[in-house]
């Protein structure tokens, strides 16, 4: 079985010295500084460096490394974990399913860049796995949702899919109008958003319409993470959770590959194997504010597919029309076609974990959804 194992190199910070390391620099962060906007909201405003257009290549300044040094977890102490595993479960118990109270106001909760990340892919909005590289822009969770496609006010047009005005409403009903975009890590912004991954307070605003929870604005933000109060990095936790996840797969590894060994010896001859390098991994994160903690699922699937050899057959014509009152309508002349088709045998597995992490950064809990086989 492949290497399920991320390297991934854990490397002391010095608290509060590198902004990169979520310390003193977030801490320093505001919501709702800087200039009023023409309806006279006190929101931060961005800087002058800007990119206009739809271009994922947003504008940055001063962003990080690509690699950047993890500050560790506190030292796991197995006996205060509470560690519990589920025999029988299914993936709707793992993710919500279009789950999008509305947000509007202050608000706690996570900005987690999108798509292929250190930690895995994500979680797209119809349920499937995002490993792409593509978008990658921030997403919004908070107690449980499901992923926000979340856009920050943007006077000058940068970040990603800029939008010209929107007609937004806050807390009190008022109405706002403003250019919008969506923000990656590095767009450069005055709120101290640069790493991948946040624990914020958001001041939002939501569209008038109110048509779709899905979306929201975030006029204005103030990073948490690294912070006195909350001493996590929410990006460094998730790196060293998948860590560990990759951990509790690898050790799985002896029944996985003896399942897997079982059920190729059962395709029959002369099918053609096509499998991955290895596991899918998506990480599902969500921010629980009564209980200040931070929250996520890893989730892997595998699945290889076995196909026999081209077959053809006729492709039946479609039934007749009829109608209760009418009777049936004369068919249309149908000539049946022939058409190419191969059998298809499937071998894989499902394995997830829930970690539960405090805001000290510490593990409390985990619960494993053992093996399943696909």
């Amino acid at each position: 079985m492949s290497e399920l194992r991320s390297a991934v190199s854990i490397v002391s910070c010095v608290l509060g010295l590198v902004a990169g390391c979520g310390g003193a620099g977030a801490e320093q962060s505001r919501l709702g500084g800087g200039q009023a906007n023409e309806n006279g909201d006190g929101h931060g405003t961005q800087g002058s460096t800007t990119a206009t257009g739809p271009s994922n290549a947003a504008s940055s300044r001063g962003a990080p490394p690509e690699e950047v040094a993890l500050r560790p977890l506190p030292p796991i102490d197995a006996s205060s974990v509470q560690r519990s595993t589920v025999a029988s479960w299914d993936v709707s118990q793992l993710f919500p399913f279009q789950q999008w109270p509305v947000v509007v106001g202050r608000r706690r909760g996570l900005l987690v860049s999108a798509g292929a990340q250190p930690w895995g892919g994500s979680v797209i909005w119809s349920g499937g796995l995002d490993t792409s590289t593509d978008r990658t822009e921030y997403r919004f969770y908070a107690e449980g949702s499901s992923a926000y496609a979340v856009y920050f006010h943007s006077p000058d047009g940068r970040g990603f899919n800029p939008m010209g005005s929107w007609r937004l409403l806050d807390e009190r009903g008022a109405t706002h109008t403003m250019p919008i975009a969506m923000f990656l890590h590095d767009t450069a912004n005055d709120w101290g958003l640069h790493r991948r991954a946040h624990l914020v307070e958001i001041d939002a605003l939501t569209p008038e319409s109110r048509a779709n929870a899905l979306h929201f604005v975030i006029r204005g933000a103030r990073v948490l993470d690294g912070t006195t109060e909350f001493p996590l990095v929410v990006e460094d936790t998730l790196r060293q959770l998948r860590a560990r996840f990759d951990d509790e797969v690898g050790g799985q590894a002896g029944a996985i590959d003896a399942s897997l060994a079982a059920r190729r010896s059962r395709v029959p001859a002369g099918y053609e194997r096509r499998a991955p390098d290895g596991p899918t991994v998506v990480a599902f994160p969500t921010w629980q504010d009564d209980g200040g903690a931070l929250e996520v699922v890893f989730f892997a699937r595998y699945q290889e597919a076995h196909l026999g050899p081209e077959r053809t057959r006729m492709r039946p014509c479609p039934p007749c029309p009829c109608d209760p009152v009418a009777g049936c309508a004369p068919c249309a002349l149908c000539v049946p076609e022939e058409e190419t088709f191969r059998d298809q045998v499937n071998a894989g597995y499902e394995l997830a974990v829930r970690y539960r992490v405090d805001r000290e950064g510490g593990l409390t809990r985990e619960t494993v959804y053992a093996l399943r086989w696909l």
